[in-house]
């Protein structure tokens, strides 16, 4: 009976494609490597930020309907950590190529036409992460100098919630350049350089 069963399936979750889609020793430059572990560590750290937010509405749920006293800071910090967890996890949406686009032509076109393409509007992606770098942190810098808190009850300090905002930025940023020293690499050899994601087709 043993041996006519099919092997047991193994613990956790597999699916070999996709991780050997973002492998990142398969990244052509050492800066690409480095840049592409960064945002992996940042997205999967700013993931769990999910989790707290499970256990704090189920705190608020109980306290609100159970005890009949509801907190004045359940909403607000998860409504603001949602918000962090946006502007942190940039990176690795750029990273996993998860950013929404319409690319029903650029996806038929060839990989070093893509690459091309890539690099020309490479251009609008830099202007706006250099503005949102720049006045995110003024509006951190801002807060931190005058010491702004909410207007709620709470009163949380907001620096620490806007520094996300040029950080975000960084990281999306440092991303964007690798894929540029990547796009502009594949444009020179488009058969040399492997990528960390499927979606340009061969040739």
């Amino acid at each position: 009976c043993n041996a006519a069963e099919p092997p047991p399936q193994q613990d956790g979750f597999s699916f070999p494609v996709v991780e050997a889609e973002h492998d990142d020793s398969r990244e052509p430059f050492a800066f690409n490597r480095a840049i592409s572990l960064l945002n992996a560590r940042a997205g999967e750290f700013v993931a769990y930020w999910s989790i707290i937010a499970v256990f704090v509405y189920y705190y608020e749920v109980v306290a609100r309907y159970v005890f009949n006293s509801p907190t004045n800071w359940a909403h607000e910090g998860m409504f603001l950590m949602f918000g962090m967890q946006y502007l942190v996890a940039g990176g690795f949406c750029l990273r996993e190529n998860a950013h929404v686009r319409v690319d029903v032509i650029y996806a038929q076109l060839s990989k070093r036409t893509q690459a091309l393409i890539d690099v020309v509007t490479s251009v609008f992606f830099f202007i706006f992460m250099l503005t949102l770098l720049v006045t995110g942190w003024i509006f951190f810098h801002d807060a931190y100098q005058i010491g702004e808190v909410s207007f709620t009850e709470w009163g949380i300090q907001y620096w620490p919630i806007k520094f996300a905002l040029p950080l975000g930025a960084a990281l999306l940023l440092l991303q964007g350049i690798a894929q540029l020293a990547k796009d502009i690499a594949v444009l020179r050899d488009p058969a040399h350089v492997p990528l960390d994601t499927a979606t340009r087709p061969e040739g």
